[in-house]
C-alpha cells in the first residue's frame, strides 16, 4: 500500500490514480545489540514507536472518515497546523504519558513546507525532550514511478539520495532527542521493497559517507509486503522475500500490509485471516533475514481511505472493533497480542504503530472528540464511506489500548512543598528484592511509565521515586495485572 503524499505534492499522484487508478532518560532509549536472558540495564524497555506527520492542515482537505461519518468525528485539537509547536507539545504530552517512546516524522525530500514545519513546528515544542524521534525517508520523494511502482537508483539517483542525507545529517543528528539504537542515529525508509538498480551502492555509499561525518547509521527498510520488485529490472513482482536486499538494512519493517486486492481480508471474518497471513509473511522474512537484520513487527488500530480515493479505488476497511460489539482498541489489541508480541526481537525490541496521526487513512490513535458510535455517513445511501462499520469518537481509548500492552505501572512525581508541581526528571524505579528491574525518569508534566519488558503479571515489585537532593519517596508495592496496566502510582516528594 503507497500512501498519500502531503496535500501539495500528493495532487499529481491523485491525478494518476484518477487516470489509470534528559541524558538517562536519552540512556533509556539507547538498545543494546545483545540482551542475556534476565541480566538486563533496568533501563532498558521494549520501544514503541509512532509514525506522526506534519502534513496539516492542507491534508484535511484530502478528508477522512470521521469527517463524513453521521455525527463527525473530530481531534481534540480540532483541524490544527503542523506549523504550531503547541500542537506538537499536546502530542507529545498525550504520546509519553500513554507509553509512545519515539515519533517517526516524515520527512520529504525536497520540500521545503515539510521542512519548515519539523523545524519550526514539531522541534520548537517546548517539551521535545520528553520524548525521541527519527525520520520516515519519504522515497517517493526521490525517483518513484507510479506506472511501475518503482523507486529506480541511476547514478544521478543515488547522488540526489546522498545529497538528502547530508542535509539530514546536517538538521537532525545531533539532535539531542534523535533516537539512537546502540548509539547509532536511527533512519526508517519508506518503501525499500520497490527499490531497483544501485540500490545496493547507493546504502553502501551512503553508511560509508555519513561514518566519515561520525554517523554509524542505523537503518530500518520498509521491505515487507505481498509483493515486492526483484530489484534487479524495473517490472518483475515476486511474493517472496529479497534476502540480498533485506540484508541491506539493520532492521526490516512493514509500515502497513493492507492490500486493498485481497478480499479474503475484507470485514469481520477476514481481519483473522489477514493477521494470520501477516505473522506467516513475518516469519518468512526474519527467515530470510539472516543473523545481522531484525524486525520490528508493526500494528494497526484499523483502516479507511475511502473518503480520500474512493473516486480511484474501492477499497475496503478494516474495521476499528472485531466485531460490532467489541470496544474500541480491539483490532490495535488484536494486532498487538497476534503480531507485536510473538515477533519483537529481544536484541532490538521495537515495535511502530501505524500511525499516531494519519487521518486520510483512517489508522490514526491521536485523541478524539467523544461521540456516539455511528455506521452512518454523508454519503447519498448513507453507508459509502463506513461500508456499514461502526465508528466512534474514541477519545484516548487507542493510546490507553498501546499503554497497557507495554506499560505496567504509570503514575507522577508531584512536589510536596510547591504546590504539588510536577516534578520533571526525577527516578522512579522497580525493584524485585534488592534487584532494581526497571527504571525510568519522570516527564515535563511529571509522568513516568515502567514498560512491561522486565516486569512480570502477577509477582508484586516496590516502585520507589527518588531524588538526589529530595531523597527518596516512601514505596509503594504493586502487584502487576496482565493486559492492563496500574495507573495513578502517584508519589511526592
Amino acid at each position: 500500500m503507497i500512501r498519500p503524499r502531503p496535500a501539495r505534492a500528493a495532487r499529481a499522484v491523485r491525478r494518476f490514480l484518477l487516470a489509470v487508478v534528559v541524558l538517562a532518560a536519552a540512556t533509556a532509549l539507547v538498545l543494546p545489540r545483545q540482551l542475556a536472558s534476565r541480566v538486563h540495564d533496568a533501563w532498558s524497555r521494549t520501544l514503541v514507536g509512532a509514525y506522526y506527520y506534519v502534513w496539516f492542515p492542507e491534508n484535511w482537505k484530502l478528508g477522512w472518515i470521521g469527517d463524513r461519518t453521521d455525527p463527525p468525528i473530530e481531534p481534540v485539537l480540532g483541524k490544527y497546523s503542523s506549523l504550531d509547536p503547541k500542537v506538537a507539545e499536546q502530542h507529545i504530552r498525550w504520546a509519553t504519558e500513554h507509553g509512545i517512546d519515539f515519533f517517526v516524522l516524515s520527512w520529504w525530500p525536497q520540500d521545503p513546507e515539510i521542512e519548515r514545519r519539523a523545524q519550526e513546528g514539531f522541534l520548537k515544542a517546548r517539551n521535545l525532550a520528553d520524548i525521541k524521534f527519527c525520520l520516515l525517508y519519504e522515497s517517493q520523494g526521490l525517483a518513484f514511478h507510479p506506472g511501475l511502482g518503482t523507486v529506480n537508483f541511476g547514478g544521478a539517483t543515488v547522488e540526489e539520495f546522498l545529497r538528502h542525507f547530508d542535509t539530514i545529517a546536517d538538521r537532525y543528528f545531533t539532535n539531542p532527542s534523535y533516537l539512537r539504537i546502540d548509539g547509532r542515529p536511527v533512519v526508517m525508509l519508506y518503501i525499500t521493497r520497490t527499490y531497483t538498480g544501485l540500490y545496493p551502492d547507493a546504502i553502501h555509499q551512503l553508511r560509508r559517507r555519513m561514518r566519515k561525518r561520525g554517523f554509524d547509521l542505523f537503518l530500518v527498510g520498509d521491505e515487507i509486503f505481498w509483493k515486492v520488485k526483484r530489484g534487479d529490472t524495473l517490472e518483475a513482482d515476486q511474493r517472496e522475500p529479497v534476502p540480498s536486499r533485506v540484508q541491506l538494512f539493520d532492521a526490516i519493517t512493514s509500515y502497513n500490509l493492507y492490500e486493498g486486492e485481497f478480499q479474503q481480508h475484507r470485514g469481520y471474518r477476514g481481519l483473522p485471516r489477514l493477521l494470520a497471513d501477516s505473522a506467516k509473511l513475518y516469519r518468512r522474512y526474519r527467515e530470510a533475514s539472516g543473523s545481522r537484520t531484525v524486525l520490528f513487527p508493526q500494528v494497526l488500530p484499523g483502516y479507511n481511505d475511502r473518503v480520500m480515493r474512493l473516486a480511484a479505488i474501492d477499497h475496503f476497511p478494516i474495521p476499528r472493533r472485531v466485531r460490532p460489539s467489541a470496544p474500541d482498541g480491539s483490532t490495535l489489541a488484536t494486532y498487538i497480542e497476534r503480531l507485536a508480541h510473538p515477533f519483537l526481537d529481544p536484541r532490538n525490541p521495537v515495535v511502530l504503530v501505524t500511525s499516531f496521526n494519519e487521518w486520510n487513512e483512517g489508522s490514526e490513535v491521536e485523541p478524539t472528540k467523544p461521540s456516539v458510535a455511528t455506521s452512518r455517513d454523508t454519503s447519498r445511501d448513507g453507508t459509502r464511506y463506513t461500508s456499514g462499520f461502526p465508528y466512534a469518537g474514541y477519545g484516548t481509548s487507542e493510546l490507553e489500548t498501546l499503554r497497557d500492552a507495554f506499560v505496567a505501572v504509570t503514575g507522577r512525581v508531584r512536589s510536596r512543598r510547591e504546590g504539588a508541581a510536577p516534578l520533571s526528571g526525577i527516578e522512579v524505579s522497580a525493584w524485585l528484592g534488592a534487584q532494581r528491574v526497571a527504571a525510568a525518569k519522570t516527564t515535563e508534566e511529571g509522568v513516568f511509565t515502567l514498560s512491561r519488558r522486565w516486569l512480570e503479571s502477577g509477582r508484586s515489585y516496590r516502585i520507589v521515586a527518588q531524588d538526589p537532593l529530595l531523597g527518596p519517596s516512601p514505596s509503594r508495592v504493586i502487584d502487576v495485572v496482565a493486559g492492563r496496566s496500574l495507573t495513578e502510582i502517584d508519589f511526592e516528594l
